[in-house]
């Protein structure tokens, strides 16, 4: 009955429905992970700002929103000039 009312309201709102689905999948691996991590390093938040290849991969991915952002504002100023 829950996830009946749950897939009406993501349909209803136009919500996407796969990362509620990854999150209820992957969401107790990953805290079990977090969790794990923490202990091996005594509790130190640092352990996950060092500069590895996944810093990158995340620092990269929070990037993209507003690199695509910065290429759309420059592609529609070019449509623009074409335009006049």
């Amino acid at each position: 009955m829950v996830f009946g009312v749950l897939g009406y309201l993501f349909h209803k709102f136009n919500w996407p429905i796969i990362p509620f689905i990854l999150c209820l999948v992957l969401g107790p691996k990953m805290e079990i992970s977090f969790i794990q991590s923490l202990e091996i390093s005594s509790g130190n938040l640092l352990i996950f700002c060092g500069k590895t290849d996944l810093t990158r991969f995340i620092n990269k991915l929070n990037r993209y929103p507003y690199d695509f952002h910065l290429v759309y504002q420059k592609n529609k100023k070019k449509n623009d000039s074409r335009d006049r």
